[in-house]
C-alpha cells in the first residue's frame, strides 16, 4: 500500500537523521551518553558498521542494545572489531537478528586477543549453530570478563547440554 511505504520512507529519515546525531555524539565522546537502545531500528548491517566506527574509540557507552536490528554477520563482524578497541562497553545485547557463526566468531575472537571489559553478551534468537558457540566457549576459556551469555531461540540451543556447560562455566566465573 502507497501509504504504509511513505510512511515507512518517514521512518527511515527520521531515523536516519536521530542516528546521524547519534554518531556524532559518539564520535565526540559525550560523557551523556552511557547506553544505547536502537531496537527495533532496523539499521542493519550498514548501520551496525557506521556504530561501530563510531564508538571504536568511545570511553562513556557502557550498554548497547540491538535487539531486532537486521544486523548479520557482517555487522557483528565491525562491532567485533569495535570490541577489540573500545573498553567501555559492558553490555551488548544483540537478540533477534541474523547472526551466524562467522558474526559470533569474530565475537569471540575479540574477546580473546584485548576486549577485557565485556560482562554480558546476549544473542538470543539468532542463527548461532554449534560451531560458533564452540568458539565462544574456547574464548571464554581464556577471556576472564564474560560473566553472563544467552543464546536461547538459535539452532546450538537444541544441545541442552552444550547450553549447560556453557552455563556452569558462567556460573563459576561469577
Amino acid at each position: 500500500n502507497r501509504l504504509e511505504q511513505i510512511e515507512s520512507l518517514l521512518a527511515d529519515r527520521q531515523i536516519d537523521a536521530n542516528f546521524e546525531s547519534l554518531l556524532e555524539r559518539l564520535l565526540d565522546d559525550d560523557f551523556r551518553v552511557t547506553g544505547i537502545d536502537l531496537s527495533g531500528r532496523r539499521i542493519g548491517d550498514k548501520g551496525a558498521i557506521r556504530l561501530a566506527e563510531a564508538l571504536a574509540d568511545n570511553t562513556q557507552v557502557r550498554q548497547l542494545w540491538l535487539r531486532g536490528c537486521n544486523v548479520g554477520d557482517p555487522g557483528a563482524r565491525a562491532l567485533a572489531s569495535c570490541l577489540e578497541q573500545n573498553m567501555a562497553v559492558v553490555d551488548l545485547f544483540l537478540g533477534n537478528n541474523s547472526i551466524g557463526d562467522t558474526g559470533l566468531v569474530a565475537i569471540s575472537d575479540a574477546l580473546v586477543s584485548s576486549n577485557l571489559t565485556l560482562v554480558s553478551l546476549e544473542m538470543n534468537d539468532n542463527r548461532v549453530e554449534e560451531s560458533g558457540l564452540d568458539a565462544f566457549v574456547q574464548a571464554l576459556e581464556k577471556n576472564t570478563s564474560v560473566l553472563v551469555a544467552s543464546f536461547d531461540g538459535n539452532p546450538c540451543a537444541m544441545d541442552s547440554g552444550k547450553i549447560e556447560s556453557l552455563q556452569a562455566m558462567l556460573t563459576a566465573k561469577r
